[in-house]
């Protein structure tokens, strides 16, 4: 709040097919995942990150990170945004939207990680 962050508190369509939510976190589920971006902001969230002994410790979420940070980080992902026409987004760019009262691009996705559609893709 202290930052204007419009953290889940923003119109957004979730998209929980990837990662820790589907126990998939494969480029091939990724992409599909990607192909769920609806109009305006959609948001796909992700632990990505790396593990270690303190994390495998203390969560059961831990090795899975270093796997969808190696699927976000495949650049046939990037291709495939592009192909989409969806590009990404951070939460700074949502909340300047918020501040401004201006309309939110034509399709955005907020990888949690953001995702943004540039406009011409084809929603599902």
């Amino acid at each position: 709040r202290s930052h204007n962050i419009p953290v889940r508190n923003f119109n957004a369509k979730y998209i929980g097919s990837f990662g820790i939510n589907s126990n998939n976190t494969s480029v091939a589920q990724l992409k599909q995942s990607i192909d769920e971006v609806a109009d305006e902001y959609n948001e796909l969230m992700t632990h990505a990150g790396y593990s270690d002994e303190y994390l495998r410790e203390h969560s059961s979420y831990n090795d899975s990170r270093e796997q969808e940070l190696v699927s976000i980080c495949d650049p046939s992902v990037k291709q495939h945004l592009a192909t989409q026409n969806i590009g990404l987004i951070n939460w700074r760019q949502i909340a300047s939207v918020a501040e401004s009262d201006s309309e939110p691009p034509e399709k955005s996705v907020l990888f949690n990680i953001a995702i943004k559609n540039l406009g011409g893709g084809n929603p599902k």
